[in-house]
């Protein structure tokens, strides 16, 4: 407990797993007080990690006959039947109704790939309050979309390292419900990570209306074999190489891959160009839908119209000609005035013409 808790900052994880920061477990404490219970070859262990990052280590003193060996009590009351650890949370914030955190679980991204409905993962939440209802499986369903790019890259300035770009385009606007709960966006992944959800270097794009349509996948291994080398340089006391000077990834978890790191512009170069023509491509088709009113189908019916009303003006010119000087024509006409149909009458040179 002492080793693995109580550091936060170093990594305390082996090659090949998935964190370096030594705070996956810790970051819980944000909700509340922690509890952990652990049990290891016949041995009981317990710690408590509070809101304050205090780390408070148990002792056997209080526990009866102060012995660490675990009993048959121990394993019964946190359900364990040979190893395992045991987390309680004590919560001071307010939670979710059942209902929002259903269905805005599955639109958080870091867990895109454990929450995907295809995926290995089956995650099952129930609602406290009505404990006679079945749990209920939470997963995330890609929108109906088209892949209109899938495309490995090279990174350069960097050898061996390569990149694949998937990118999808929805026929709808996709709704976000937030940064952390997002249905558009890139997903970065590394080996085992996802690291962020945006549209990479185009942030501008963030409140671009047409980008919503687009989400996708850009999944890179290299980003691991960065943290792996840096990591190795800092422990080993070495300097760090120009093309990895910094860790590259935010060990805060907040903002993804550092923007200054030169790797990351390397990586998003390509991928944000590609995502940039699309929603320019988007805007002129926009634009020109827009200069043409409702499309095809009312232009057609326009046209169709526009050759009824010609010939209804042309019927009424032809009814106006059959008018006589000998016709009698209502005097209060010329008295308040009138309309003249057709309003601009072609006449040819030498004729004449009634107008009504």
């Amino acid at each position: 407990m002492m080793a693995k808790i109580r550091r936060v900052g170093d990594r305390t994880s082996s090659a090949g797993d998935r964190g370096f920061f030594a705070r996956g477990a810790r970051d819980c404490a944000a909700l509340g007080d922690m509890t952990f219970e652990s049990i290891k070859d016949g041995r009981y262990h317990k710690a408590q990690f509070t809101k304050g990052w205090d780390f408070i280590p148990w002792g056997t003193g209080g526990r009866k006959g102060g012995s660490p060996v675990a009993t048959q009590d121990d394993h019964d009351r946190l359900g364990i039947k040979g190893h395992g650890t045991v987390v309680t949370i004590e919560t001071h914030t307010a939670v979710p109704l059942f209902r929002t955190f259903e269905e805005n679980l599955p639109l958080f991204w870091p867990l895109r790939d454990i929450l995907d409905e295809d995926g290995p993962s089956e995650l099952f939440i129930a609602d406290g309050a009505q404990q006679t209802l079945a749990p209920n499986r939470v997963c995330y369903r890609k929108p109906e979309a088209e892949l209109v790019l899938d495309e490995s890259y090279p990174i350069p300035g960097y050898d061996g390292a390569s990149a694949r770009l998937r990118l999808y385009r929805s026929a709808d606007l996709l709704v976000d419900e937030g940064d952390r709960f997002r249905r558009s966006g890139i997903i970065v992944k590394a080996t085992r990570a996802i690291h962020e959800c945006t549209f990479l270097l185009a942030r501008e794009l963030e409140n671009e209306p047409l980008a919503r349509r687009y989400f996708g996948r850009l999944e890179c291994s290299y980003i691991d074999t960065l943290c792996e080398e840096w990591d190795a340089a800092r422990e080993a006391g070495a300097p760090h190489e120009p093309n990895n000077p910094e860790f590259l990834v935010d060990p805060q978890r907040q903002r993804g891959l550092s923007r200054s790191h030169p790797f990351t512009a390397a990586l998003y170069e390509y991928p944000t160009s590609k995502i940039r023509e699309f929603v320019a491509d988007d805007r002129r088709a926009s634009t020109k839908d827009a200069g043409v009113i409702g499309g095809e189908e009312l232009q057609r019916r326009l046209r169709d119209l526009a050759k009824l009303a010609e010939r209804f003006l042309q019927d009424e010119a032809e009814a106006e000609d059959l008018i006589t000087d000998d016709e009698e024509v209502q005097d209060d006409l010329f008295q308040s005035g009138v309309l003249l149909v057709p309003t601009y009458a072609k006449i040819r040179e030498g004729r004449e013409r009634n107008l009504t």
